[in-house]
């Protein structure tokens, strides 16, 4: 087995590890598992103390931005001239289907 990296747990694992010991224990008392049972006050209390480890996901807000990106492929420009020949009434010139 490879030697760990830390010794000891940090903080933040340690609340980990205390929340899921109090979500089990609470998980053994619903299914009837614990022999004796939790008294109303020890449940109480767990609750307690799970909502000071893990947060409560019915109060959470989240906020987003979205950004929309568009990508917009533009025609050449053209001169004053071929705009009037493709999309002009031009007297001068014959329409197209006429040359």
């Amino acid at each position: 087995m490879a030697k760990r990296k830390m010794l000891f747990h940090p903080d933040y694992v340690r609340e980990k590890i205390r929340a899921s010991q109090l979500i089990n224990r609470l998980q053994n008392h619903a299914l009837g598992l614990l022999k004796p049972e939790l008294t109303t006050s020890q449940v109480r209390a767990i609750e307690i103390l799970l909502r000071k480890c893990v947060p409560d996901l019915a109060a959470a807000e989240i906020k987003s931005e979205q950004t929309h990106r568009y990508v917009v492929e533009m025609p050449p420009v053209l001169d004053r001239d071929e705009w009037q020949r493709k999309y002009g009434q031009n007297p001068s010139l014959p329409p197209p289907s006429l040359q």
